[in-house]
């Protein structure tokens, strides 16, 4: 019951936020969530949808301490955790007029970022590594049963740099979709860049780039920029 009046006092506050700059909440979470810490908000009055933050909590999730929620109270966001998810410390939920789903059993470990404008889409039973980030423009999907290590970036967008003396930032962005496949394993400080699709059962090694392009499953990816060094098929493990 602790539990229940806890996360009912923090989701009254966060309706009043997004009343205040203009939004408004629509909650589907009748078994609430364990909160070891109230999640810190920061709501700003941009944003460009339907001034809905779809909120959607399945059984028995839990949110750790010093976990913070950036919304965008006049775009349309959707946050969505499925049934036993664990967003450990620190992790840091941006929704700017974007969507975040979350498949069951799956855990963000500590100050992980998700940052989404678009479509951000984990499967069931992923395991987020310790700071590791992701910035969705348009969309990111990762399978289920993918395994990322610590310290790796996801990103599906960057600005156009013309050499002229304009601003980078007030360039174009160009987005392309990121897809990794089912269990795959994403080694520690690696980069995922946009345009990316990844077969399933596939392995990116440590610190490699993985450029856009399609990458078949079963392989083994490595280097900078990343190409496949080989199938994985039948391998026991051997160097």
């Amino acid at each position: 019951m602790f539990h229940r009046a806890r996360f009912a006092l923090w989701t009254t506050r966060l309706r009043l936020e997004l009343r205040r700059k203009g939004g408004r909440l629509e909650l589907d979470a009748p078994r609430g969530a364990r909160l070891k810490g109230a999640p810190t908000l920061h709501v700003t009055g941009e944003g460009e949808g339907d001034g809905v933050l779809r909120l959607r909590i399945g059984r028995d999730v839990t949110f750790g301490r010093g976990i913070s929620m950036r919304i965008r109270a006049k775009g349309t966001n959707f946050l969505e955790l499925g049934d036993r998810t664990d967003v450990q410390d620190g992790v840091r939920l941006w929704l700017f007029s974007g969507s975040l789903r979350v498949g069951r059993s799956s855990i963000l470990r500590d100050c992980a970022l998700f940052k989404t404008s678009g479509n951000l889409e984990l499967g069931e039973f992923v395991r987020v590594g310790y700071c590791t980030v992701f910035h969705c423009h348009e969309e990111i999907r990762i399978g289920d049963r993918v395994g990322i290590a610590d310290h790796i970036v996801f990103i599906d967008s960057d600005h156009v740099h013309d050499g002229s003396d304009t601003w980078m930032m007030d360039q174009p962005v160009k987005a392309t979709p990121v897809d990794i496949g089912r269990n795959t394993l994403v080694g520690a400080h690696a980069m995922i860049t946009r345009g990316a699709r990844v077969g399933r059962n596939s392995i990116i090694a440590a610190s490699a780039l993985v450029r856009a392009g399609d990458y078949p499953d079963s392989s083994l990816l490595g280097g900078l920029p990343a190409g496949v060094l080989r199938s994985l098929h039948g391998d026991a493990g051997e160097p």
